[in-house]
């Protein structure tokens, strides 16, 4: 192979032209990449394509039409350097000229561009597509393919003659020049390309860095050695009013007007942190006041500085960051001075105030333990809050401190014993609350101990009092069941000989004397219902009984039986009912006729002529519910302004006279006043003296079933019922004139009796015969009626269920629940009224169990009466 010196000159022509594209692609790379990527990649494709035009001026001549030149090496740099828009904007320019200018290797020349378009592209893409930036080893292998590969074109010339010369003198010159030159031009480009590089990012890096400074809060200012200011940042000239201007050192103080904290004193040159700075020293939170108006408040600042060194160590200047802590100084004067209060209370307040670790070791106590446990502060600080606890109260004290340190509660409370100095045990109430720390962990636990003697004590007497007002209540409770035994015991002798004299023939005197005698035992019994009931209520003891009844026949049978005593008086006794009262209510109908009987009679008695109408109505109140309303209004005398006020008050009447003139305990209104407010309603009056009265009440109760009236019009007096048959009844009662009377009534009745005095004999009687009832008295002495029914109750035989009601003159609640626990089936109130003796015998003896006459009802109803 031939090198010939006149082509390698020519090559070396070529390839000098590309150092004149080094300098422009710089510029273009410094300054036209401000106007976009299009626009650099024109440029860059320019300049590259009229390199490789001028490369072909003076081309390397094979034969005619047929050249060699540095194009190929332009067009494939300006695709790896500019990407594929600079290498296509250089290919057209390279290609088009080389089209121009002809010749037989025109074809050839184009396809050798195009293959160095391809290769540098290539080259671009795929390093941008790996995120990888060009380097020496990328240019390098870019440079070998070009040498080998483009020349290798050659031997598409249509030639064959002319291919042969060229492979023989020019293909080893070729591949050397196309490598060399590619490799020498590259890394030149490859340098600018980085140095440009790395000029952007120096300018990206001090552009941040100023956006840092100047988005700091804190004020920085940098001077060089002689002092000077060279870089300062807006917070320094909005806190101290650095400017352009420079200042001496030695002017510092005097033109930014620093001051020591006292916001008086100047601050001396020594002590500035700058100064301090460019002599070398470092300063950390230094504070002092800048006011350069003495006319103004000035501001508390904290600056921090630092000497600049050079590499030898010598100073070449100082910088310093400051802040405004004005605020934050604030905030520290107004908690110490916080801080200051609390703890002043803390020692002054009579309660022990503490802190405590998790773990219960005192952290502080106020002085106040002095008066409260004898000890002196220090003598508590690091010990165990447990040791000065009541041995008896520790657990309780240890399982509440756990709860607050689990974080089950964040507050809790306790009452307990601390052991005093001297030995003496202190009653404390204790409020503990439990403080976390700032990632949300328990850290220790505030208490406030109050001593609690005084309320201890205090306590105990109440309970004392409690206890003996409880012992006086169950005393006069049971003295009232004893009262109500011993007076309606022979009260039942002096009723029940009575009525049973009234069915004898007697004369008319004899008549009036004996009913003069039931009418005073009557009377006698009202009065003790009235005091047992009050007590009662007074007592808490009342329960109401809901069932669902007949609320038209229980009016109508409350007027039936009130209306002879206002025929007795000329009056006339009406009942108005609304067309749309309930057929049925359910409450406690017994304690409903209570109320209204208290209040028509009140009617009657305080009613000398005239009339006395008793209307009902109903509001609904939704739900099922309704208030149901009474009005009882009366022609009466009235009353007078001054008796209003006292009417419902316990024993109270109108006036003395009232009392004498009609009788009465005072006791009716003060039980109907808390039997209504019982079943949920209200009651009250409009009066005029003179001009009569209007009581009124008010239930709140639910509507029951509308139910058939409870007892039909056609039922017979109760008086008229027969037994079917003669059933055999056992009585056990010790009082003889009970005896009697009782014996006297169920002979009468047609039931076939026996009688034993106590409840042996009772016991007895039943085993060895047959009874199809059993009377039995509650208290008998000996075995007392409720102990033999539960020794009957007890028996093996079929015996053991023989109905057994019992006859007693206990009338307070209660005693009911009693009589049924101890096995009997019901129980009849002395003084005994037939109707409601027949009544409950009925009940368990008659087919048609629970069919009453009204007057049986009625009676039945209150038991306690």
């Amino acid at each position: 192979m031939i090198l010939d010196p006149q082509i390698l000159l020519k090559l070396a022509q070529n390839i000098s032209l590309f150092a004149l594209v080094v300098l422009a692609y710089a510029n273009i790379r410094r300054h036209l990449g401000y106007f976009g990527r299009v626009f650099e990649g024109l440029a860059l494709g320019c300049i590259f394509g009229s390199t490789a035009v001028l490369s072909m001026i003076v081309p390397i001549n094979f034969a005619e039409g047929v050249f060699f030149d540095g194009r190929i090496i332009s067009v494939g740099l300006a695709a790896l350097f500019g990407g594929p828009l600079a290498g296509g904007t250089a290919l057209v320019i390279a290609g088009s000229y080389r089209y121009w200018i002809g010749g037989i290797g025109w074809g050839v020349g184009l396809t050798s561009l195009t293959a160095a378009f391809l290769l540098g592209a290539s080259f671009f893409i795929g390093l941008r597509l790996h995120r990888k930036r060009l380097r020496f080893s990328s240019l390098l292998l870019f440079s070998i393919l070009s040498s080998i590969f483009i020349p290798c074109l050659t031997l598409l010339l249509p030639a064959p003659n002319l291919v042969v010369t060229i492979l023989h003198t020019m293909v080893a010159p070729l591949m050397i020049a196309t490598f060399l030159g590619t490799v020498l031009f590259g890394t030149m480009l490859l340098n600018e390309d980085q140095r440009a590089q790395l000029q952007r990012e120096l300018a990206e890096q001090s552009q941040t860095l100023r956006l840092i400074i100047n988005s700091m809060g804190d004020g920085l200012i940098v001077a060089d050695s002689d002092g000077m200011f060279r870089l300062f940042n807006p917070a320094a000239e909005r806190l101290a009013g650095v400017g352009s201007v420079d200042a001496q050192p030695a002017r510092w103080p005097e033109i930014y007007g620093l001051y020591q904290t006292d916001g008086e004193t100047p601050l001396p040159m020594e002590e500035v942190p700058l100064f301090l700075a460019l002599h070398g020293q470092a300063t950390d939170e230094v504070e002092f006041m800048l006011r350069p108006d003495r006319a103004k408040p000035g501001r508390m600042i904290s600056v921090s500085g630092r000497p600049m060194l050079d590499n030898a160590g010598q100073v070449r200047g100082g910088l310093v960051l400051f802040r405004d802590i004005s605020e934050r100084k604030k905030s520290e004067l107004a908690l110490r001075a916080s801080e200051e209060r609390y703890r002043f209370l803390a020692e002054n307040v009579t309660d022990m105030i503490g802190r405590i670790s998790v773990m219960g070791l005192s952290l502080y106590v106020s002085p106040a333990c002095r008066d409260l446990v004898g000890y002196e502060p220090i003598d508590l600080i690091d010990h165990n809050f447990i040791e000065l606890i009541d041995p008896e109260d520790v657990a309780k004290v240890k399982d509440l401190l756990a709860c607050l340190r689990d974080g089950a509660v964040a507050r809790a409370a306790a009452v307990y014993r601390m052991r005093h100095r001297d030995g003496r045990l202190v009653w404390v109430d204790t409020t503990f609350r439990l403080v976390l720390d700032d990632s949300g962990k328990p850290s220790e636990i505030l208490y406030v101990v109050r001593n609690f003697n005084e309320r201890k004590e205090f306590e105990d007497r109440l309970a004392a009092a409690k206890d003996q007002a409880e012992q006086a209540s169950r005393a006069k409770s049971e003295f009232l069941a004893m009262m109500s035994h011993e007076i309606r015991t022979p009260m039942n002798g002096v009723i029940g000989m009575s009525g049973l004299l009234l069915d004898t023939p007697l004369s008319d005197e004899q008549l009036r004397f004996v009913r003069a005698v039931r009418e005073s035992g009557e009377a006698l019994l009202g009065i003790l219902n009235d005091i047992l009931d009050y007590s009662k209520i007074e007592a808490g003891r009342l329960e109401l009984e809901y069932i669902d009844f007949d609320l038209p026949a229980l009016l109508d049978s409350v007027a039936t039986l009130m209306r002879p005593r206002a025929k007795a008086k000329g009056l006339d006794l009406t009942l108005m009912l609304a067309p749309d009262l309930p057929a049925s209510v359910i409450s406690d109908p017994a304690r409903l006729r209570q109320v209204l009987f208290n209040l028509i009679g009140n009617a009657i008695k305080f009613t000398e002529r005239g009339s006395v109408t008793v209307t009902a109505r109903h509001r609904n109140l939704g739900a099922g519910q309704i208030e149901l309303r009474l009005d009882i209004v009366d022609t009466g005398i009235g009353i007078d302004n001054i008796a209003q006020g006292r009417l419902f008050d316990r024993f109270s009447q109108g006036d003395p006279s009232i009392a004498r003139k009609y009788g009465g305990t005072g006791l009716g209104l003060a039980i109907s006043k808390q039997l209504v407010s019982i079943m949920q309603g209200e009651i009250g009056f409009s009066s005029e003296a003179g001009h009569g009265s209007v009581f009124w009440f008010t239930i709140r109760c639910p509507v029951g079933a509308a139910a058939q009236p409870l007892f039909p019009a056609d039922s017979p007096p109760a008086e008229m019922i027969e037994p079917l048959v003669r059933h055999r009844v056992l009585i056990a009662e010790d009082n003889h004139i009970n005896q009697l009377l009782i014996v006297s009534m169920l002979s009468k009745s047609g039931y076939q009796v026996e009688l034993v005095n106590n409840g042996h004999e009772a016991l007895s009687a039943v085993q060895r015969g047959n009874f199809d009832l059993v009377l039995m008295d509650a208290q008998m002495p000996g075995m007392d009626g409720i102990e033999a029914t539960r020794a009957i109750r007890r028996l093996d035989s079929a015996k053991a269920t023989v109905p057994i009601i019992a006859l007693t003159a206990n009338a307070m609640s209660g005693d009911r629940d009693i009589y049924l626990a101890a096995g009997m089936n019901d129980y009849v109130a002395k003084p005994i009224r037939l109707p409601e003796l027949l009544a409950a015998i009925d009940r368990y003896l008659k087919p048609d169990a629970g069919r009453l006459s009204r007057e049986a009802a009625d009676s039945q109803s209150e038991p306690a009466a």
